[in-house]
């Protein structure tokens, strides 16, 4: 058996720090594995990249390498320049992008996959868009072997965004978008054509979907990829509960030059400020309604992955700090927190809220997507908590799940976990020990190991 995982890159974002997890938790079972990407940002000597680039025509390298060339230089007209030769290097795929037509013309996974392939091997796809993939090889692919659809968004079911939000047309064959702008965004509505395109290469495939939460599986089998599914698994994110775990709070705070005596609120996201996914105005909401508070403690946030000037607003300290790449730098900031706040419109299985709960961190969240699979709301006649989801008593609840755009309620939340020590430590504890027995890596490298045989023994059958 040999796995094969393909993701965009392999260390940014949650569906990378997945793919890397999965593929040194296979390796530590002595399974053959390998991942390859298109952008490499670790050092990782086990990492392998695509290289699209370099396995394109002579005429696109020459007239790339001018463009480059240009790119780097600051003379009158060379931004003109530039994109006339990058222009002129591929033609087709820049049109396609102004047509917002969705391009396919990435040659590095077939041009790699032929020293990889090995009895036995099976592939997993993580982030399919970006620009990267050739989604026809891949579905030609799946005609031959094993290909497993690990989605972390639904990109494959709509004619260009990866997630929705209200919007329902992806059911029927998209067009007449209502927002072009959701990430990864088009210049034109060509969704509609985008989308017939997916659904006729689904017609022909053979794919085995998996996704992280039940949310996503719901969508997966209202759209059309249902068509080219064989089968269908739901296998959680897993978090490395030995990196992600409770430390001393007091040693870490000294080691990032936090204050000791702070009550911290901790967010991590990609670009805080204008992440389309994230709700930066809730967030902006929460604190106007702080800063009216006087805590017993200085309350400090700390917004990670993002840029900016320290700022006072009232009582409460911002911090902004970029992102974070080193793990052993980043569970720092987790065991600092007394807190972790992830107030959002989309997700579909944040790994940011795995590694705030396995380091004992309770969480607030707004329960949308997979978010209500992954932390146990607590509830009571102190917390305004009006969702459907299912509600836990303080021996077992990790956080607080808060209605989408619901700013007053998410302010409650946080207002009494901060001042109520002892139900905030009750569900840190809780949230270490849930964490552990449903997201550890070891328990879901288990889950997809089980998934590989069962799909290799039906193969060979």
């Amino acid at each position: 058996m040999h796995i094969i995982h393909i993701n965009k890159n392999d260390v940014r974002g949650g569906a990378a720090r997945f793919a890397n997890l999965l593929h040194h938790g296979l390796r530590k079972l002595e399974i053959s594995s390998t991942l390859l990407v298109d952008i490499k940002l670790s050092n990782s000597g086990d990492v392998v990249l695509l290289e699209n680039d370099n396995n394109r025509s002579a005429w696109f390298r020459i007239f790339n390498k001018l463009a480059i060339q240009i790119g780097q230089s600051t003379f009158k007209g060379s931004w003109l320049l530039f994109k006339t030769m990058r222009f002129i290097s591929s033609p087709v795929r820049w049109s396609y992008k102004y047509l917002g037509i969705d391009y396919y013309n990435f040659p590095g996974l077939k041009s790699k996959i032929k020293p990889l392939l090995q009895p036995g091997s099976i592939f997993q796809i993580y982030v399919a868009h970006g620009e990267y993939l050739d989604l026809r090889y891949v579905q030609e692919l799946s005609e031959k072997h094993i290909v497993i659809l690990r989605m972390p968004d639904a990109w494959l079911l709509s004619g260009h965004c990866a997630h929705s939000f209200d919007c329902e047309r992806w059911k029927t064959g998209c067009g007449n978008c209502p927002d072009l702008s959701i990430p990864p965004s088009i210049n034109r509505d060509a969704t509609r054509y985008n989308w017939k395109f997916k659904s006729g290469l689904f017609d022909k495939s053979k794919f085995h979907i998996v996704t992280p939460s039940h949310w996503l599986m719901n969508k997966v089998k209202q759209s059309m990829l249902m068509k080219g599914a064989v089968d269908l698994s739901v296998i959680p994110n897993g978090v490395d509960t030995d990196i992600f775990s409770v430390g001393v709070q007091l040693d870490s705070r000294q080691i990032l030059g936090i204050d000791p005596g702070a009550t911290v609120l901790l967010f991590s996201a990609n670009g805080i400020k204008k992440n389309r996914w994230k709700d930066y105005a809730q967030l902006q909401e929460v604190f106007k309604q702080l800063v009216e508070v006087k805590f017993e403690k200085q309350v400090e946030f700390i917004g990670l992955g993002d840029g900016g000037e320290d700022e006072m607003k009232g009582s409460i300290r911002i911090r902004y700090v970029k992102y974070q790449q080193d793990t052993n730098v980043l569970v720092h900031y987790y065991r600092s927190a007394d807190l972790y706040i992830h107030p959002t419109k989309a997700d579909s299985f944040p790994n940011s809220i795995l590694e705030a709960l396995s380091c004992g961190v309770p969480v607030i969240a707004n329960g949308v997507g997979g978010i209500p699979e992954q932390v146990k709301s607590f509830s009571n006649e102190k917390i305004s908590d009006s969702g459907s989801w299912a509600k836990h008593s303080k021996e077992h609840a990790t956080g607080v799940l808060i209605p989408p755009g619901d700013s007053k309620s998410f302010f409650t939340a946080v207002k009494c976990l901060i001042e109520n020590t002892q139900l905030r430590i009750q569900l840190g504890r809780n949230a270490r020990n849930d964490a552990y027995l449903r997201f550890s890596q070891q328990r879901v490298t288990a889950d997809y190991l089980k998934l590989y045989n069962q799909l290799s023994k039906r193969e060979v059958i």
